[in-house]
């Protein structure tokens, strides 16, 4: 039973940490048609606010994750003899690297027209 125990941990991790880097590059899967047919302000803007209620949902996920860790930190893999708390835990400090390629991937474009700029000798 053990390699099911470790099955289900190391799929948990894969797919949050899979959800943190493709934040990095804003990868995730997305419906644009309306950010596409908005033009460039309105596109902006909804950008904007996709990213914010990402940032949200990651903050409630990082309190949370850290609740749920916490209350399963005596149960036990009965097969492995680990706490289950290192499973839940995935989701806080996925979702932490989430926050922070969050972050990252939204002020990425704040700082390109400076780098042009520069580049161009201005």
């Amino acid at each position: 039973t053990w390699p099911e125990e470790l099955a289900v941990l190391t799929f948990g991790w894969m797919i949050f940490l899979g959800a943190a880097l493709v934040q990095g590059s804003d990868s995730h899967i997305a419906i644009d048609t309306l950010r596409r047919r908005a033009g460039a302000q309105l596109g902006r803007t909804l950008d904007l606010v996709r990213q914010v209620a990402i940032g949200i949902a990651a903050v409630v996920l990082i309190w949370q994750g850290v609740a749920l860790a916490s209350r399963t930190v005596r149960l036990t893999y009965p097969a492995m003899g680990i706490s289950r708390a290192f499973l839940y835990g995935a989701v806080p400090v996925c979702f932490a690297l989430l926050l922070v390629n969050l972050v990252r991937s939204a002020i990425a474009p704040a700082r390109k027209p400076e780098a042009d700029h520069e580049e161009h000798g201005a």
